[in-house]
Parts: C-alpha cells; sequence; structure tokens
C-alpha cells in the first residue's frame, strides 16, 4: 500500500503526515488529477482502439494499399504513447494499489503487442517499396518467349502538385513508387525530379535549397511537415462531402455524377479516418460550419495544436465562449445613429439602380480585413468556407451577386452572375 496516513491539527487546518512533510489545508487550492476511474476509461479506449488495428493485421490482404498501413503505423504510435502516459499517471495516483491489480503484466502483454503488430504492418511497408522486377524471359525458348522481351510498358509521367492537399495523397504515393523508393537513383536526382514536380506554394518552399545530396531529405521532410496533414485532409473530405449538389430534376447523368463523387469522397475517408472517428468528424464540421466567423477563428486556433477534434472539445470550447459573452455588458443601440444607417440604405438602394457602373468602379474598406481592395479580391475571405461567406454577407447587409450594400441580390443591375449555375448570385458563395 502506497498511500501515507494524515492526521489533522486540532487547532488548525494543518495536515501532518507521518514522513515529516505537510500536507496543504484542506481549502487549500491544488490541480484536481483525473481519477482512477477516468484513467482507466481512458486506457480501455486504448486498448479497442488497438484491438482494431489487431484485426487489420489479421484481415490484411493483397488488396490493402500502402496508405492504409502507414495510417495505422502513425495510430498505432499514437496509441502505444497515450498508453503508457496514462500508465505512468495510474502507478503515481494515491489510489493505486499494487497488491490489488495486475497492471503491469497487462502492461507488458500490450507492449508486446505493440511491437509484434508495428513490426507486422513495417514489413508490409517494406514490401509495397520494393520494385516490383519482371522475370526475365528465355532467350533460348521459342518465338513467344522472344517477342515478350521486346514488349515495353509506357512510360509513366509524374504527376505535378501544386500545394492542393486534396491532390497530396495521390502525388506524394506516386513520387515514393517512381523516384522516392528508388535505391540505384542518387540523392541529388532525386530533388531534381521533385523540384521539377512542383508549382505554386510548395515550388516555393524547397527552391531556396541547392541541388545536392544532403538537401533531397531536407526538401522532402519540408513537404511531408507541410502537407502530410491527415487532420486537414480529413477535413477537406468531409467539407466535400456536404457541398455535393443536391439533385432538383430526375437525371440518370446528374444522379451517376453524384454517386461517383460520393464514393470518391467515402473512399478517401477511409483511408485516413478510424470507423470511430467518423462521429466526431461529421458532428463538428456540422456544428462549426453554423457558427459566426468570429467564433469559428477562435475554434479553429484552440483546435490548431490537437492531432483530432472531437465533440465533447468542440462543446467545451462553445461553453467558455458562450460565459465570456454572458459576462461582457450588452452593446448599447444608438436609435439615432440607426435611423440614420436605415434612411442612408433606403437612399443608397435608389441610387445604386441609377449609377451602377459608378459604384462598382470605386473602392472600400473590406469588411473582412479592412484594407483597401473590393471583397471578392480578399484572400481572407476565399479562405473562408462558403457558408462562412454567406454569414458574413447576411451580418453586413451586403448583396449576394455583387457584395455591395443597399439592395438585394433580386434587385442587384449587376450584368454578372455565377459562373456555375448562371444564378443570381456571386459566384464565391
Amino acid at each position: 500500500m502506497l498511500f501515507k496516513k494524515r492526521t489533522k491539527s486540532a487547532k488548525s487546518n494543518t495536515v501532518h503526515c507521518d514522513d515529516g512533510n505537510i500536507a496543504p489545508p484542506a481549502g487549500a487550492s491544488t490541480s484536481k488529477a483525473p481519477s482512477m476511474r477516468a484513467l482507466t476509461a481512458r486506457l480501455k479506449a486504448a486498448q479497442l482502439s488497438f484491438n482494431d488495428i489487431q484485426r487489420f493485421t489479421e484481415a490484411f490482404s493483397d488488396a490493402n494499399t500502402a496508405t492504409e498501413v502507414e495510417v495505422r503505423i502513425a495510430k498505432l504510435d499514437e496509441l502505444w504513447e497515450s498508453y503508457s502516459a496514462t500508465m505512468v499517471e495510474i502507478f503515481a495516483h494515491e489510489e493505486y494499489n499494487e497488491e490489488k491489480t495486475s497492471l503491469e503484466k497487462e502492461r507488458a502483454e500490450f507492449s508486446d503487442r505493440y511491437y509484434e503488430i508495428k513490426s507486422f504492418l513495417m514489413d508490409k511497408i517494406k514490401s509495397f517499396q520494393k520494385p516490383q522486377v519482371l522475370e526475365q524471359p528465355n532467350r533460348d525458348g521459342d518465338g513467344a518467349s522472344a517477342m515478350f522481351d521486346h514488349v515495353r510498358l509506357p512510360q509513366i509521367q509524374l504527376q505535378t502538385f501544386n500545394g492542393d492537399i486534396d491532390e497530396w495523397l495521390s502525388f506524394r504515393d506516386l513520387f515514393t513508387s517512381l523516384i522516392h523508393w528508388k535505391v540505384e537513383l542518387p540523392e541529388v536526382e532525386k530533388l531534381h525530379y521533385l523540384k521539377g514536380c512542383l508549382q505554386g506554394e510548395p515550388k516555393a518552399l524547397i527552391d531556396p535549397l541547392p541541388v545536392t545530396k544532403a538537401n533531397y531529405k531536407v526538401a522532402w521532410d519540408l513537404l511531408l511537415k507541410r502537407y502530410n496533414n491527415s487532420k486537414q485532409q480529413r477535413k477537406r473530405q468531409v467539407q466535400a462531402l456536404f457541398k455535393l449538389p443536391t439533385l432538383s430534376k430526375e437525371s440518370g447523368v446528374d444522379l451517376h455524377t453524384l454517386v461517383e463523387g460520393f464514393e470518391r469522397i467515402v473512399h478517401t475517408l477511409d483511408q485516413v479516418v478510424q470507423p470511430d472517428e467518423y462521429k466526431d468528424l461529421l458532428f463538428v464540421n456540422i456544428l462549426t460550419a453554423r457558427l459566426d466567423p468570429v467564433t469559428r477563428r477562435g475554434w479553429e486556433e484552440v483546435s490548431s495544436g490537437k492531432p483530432q477534434d472531437t465533440l465533447e472539445d468542440l462543446f467545451e470550447f462553445l461553453r467558455r465562449r458562450i460565459q465570456v459573452l454572458d459576462s461582457l455588458p450588452a452593446k448599447s443601440t444608438d436609435t439615432r445613429g440607426a435611423g440614420q444607417i436605415q434612411q442612408y440604405s433606403k437612399v443608397n438602394q435608389a441610387k445604386v439602380k441609377a449609377s451602377y457602373s459608378s459604384t462598382q468602379a470605386s473602392r472600400g474598406r473590406c469588411v473582412v480585413c479592412s484594407s483597401d481592395h473590393f471583397l471578392y479580391q480578399c484572400n481572407e475571405f476565399h479562405r473562408m468556407t462558403v457558408s462562412d461567406r454567406d454569414s458574413l454577407l447576411k451580418s453586413h447587409g451586403l448583396c449576394r451577386n455583387c457584395f455591395r450594400t443597399g439592395h438585394h441580390a433580386k434587385e442587384c443591375q449587376s450584368k454578372f452572375s455565377c459562373k456555375n449555375c448562371k444564378g443570381r448570385h456571386h459566384t464565391l458563395v
């Protein structure tokens, strides 16, 4: 037993321990450690996720891909770190009874399983990396074998990458297969090929590096650190899932396009998302899409340091946000100012129809970043989701077609409409 007997002084709240130390008073503020029940639940959750990976290895087949193996290796290491850290907390907990538990034995078994499964997955990765060598035909054989000797497979063109994270997985897998894992290819040539495949932002990222043998690993690690972001890939794919169009009329072509798009997104999600993560991924996206831009930005800042967003984390953030907003004084409304704004809007609306071209030619302060440019030219506005852009337009009373004030889209005199569907709204919304 690791407990210490504590006695309380009759004249004060000071608590004396048998080892001579003085414990904090009963009413003193101390950091509350997780309970044994919470730590045990965390341990159980890690074991369940670990079992999912073990079942994957037991059912492994030739149909599985290298990406599926890499994702599970990353998850396996994450589970091992979480499991080990939780074990340390349990062993240090004041309620831990070494004589009545078998945690040390369980940890030893978990450790054996971890190394066994990781070794299996690492071997599979190596098998994917080995180039497929065609068997040399028998030159002394018949004419069919001689003809096979002259058959050449078509050359595979290297894929370019411009920083679109949706294209990262296909670019990464193809480049590693054709270039990265070619042991006979010098590192300096690999860097030359890599630079030739990049455009835009990723090209600017590694362009300053001279083409040398040592710099290939530096360049590849920079790309992995910047774009090999499974969390961002998950978010982008689930957002694409909700952006799929709603069919308004019966059409075999449109239905075929919808189903193909849905299957493609689900297939990509299966490569980067564990089954038990789907609930958090979907619900967090649904709720955050309905937040105002300021709250949404605050949540993104909080979640950026976490490998995975959970619904409970989002609830906790929103509860704190509500407490902060409730504690702030209510904004007073200047009725005279409001009347002037309303009167100005009516006058401006009347002027829009008569002088729309002159209104378009004038610049104003951007409502997003306060810079001197049109809203559709704002980079921060482009980085918002469609729902966030729409909410911003509504909150500032802007036309959804020309992004100007004083009128609605149905009254807009602009000759421009959506480039995709020709509707009376801007292409960005």
